[in-house]
């Protein structure tokens, strides 16, 4: 009966493991798709940034003041960071600062260029 009762609890345990996982795949996905939205919309203030300047240029009018666009454009950017955040404390990991690339948080050294991590 021993074997069957650890057997149920490894079933439970993995269980409860994948049902985790499966959350956090699905988290990193919402997360990854409001990051989409909102590279998309920075994308359209990049273009309506450039219309409005090129337009005037041409015109040969004064640059008009598009402070209000760039500090748009900052906070959208802003957003996609704290989201890229929020998606590197899900999957458990950090930025190489050597080469940039993702590595397992706390790790001793980085798997792709080989320096130590302090």
């Amino acid at each position: 009966m021993e074997f069957f009762d650890q057997f149920s609890d490894t079933l439970i345990s993995t269980g409860k493991m994948v049902g985790e996982k499966a959350k956090d795949i699905a988290d990193v996905t919402k997360l990854s798709y409001q990051i989409r939205a909102l590279e998309q919309e920075i994308h359209e203030k990049y273009q309506e940034l450039g219309k409005v300047l090129y337009e005037a240029n041409e015109a040969g009018e004064e640059l008009p003041d598009e402070s209000d666009v760039f500090e748009v454009i900052r906070e959208k950017k802003e957003e996609v960071d704290e989201l890229r955040a929020q998606i590197k404390i899900i999957k458990g990991v950090e930025i190489c600062p050597f080469c940039g690339k993702e590595i397992v948080k706390n790790a001793a050294f980085c798997p792709h260029c080989g320096e130590k991590i302090d």
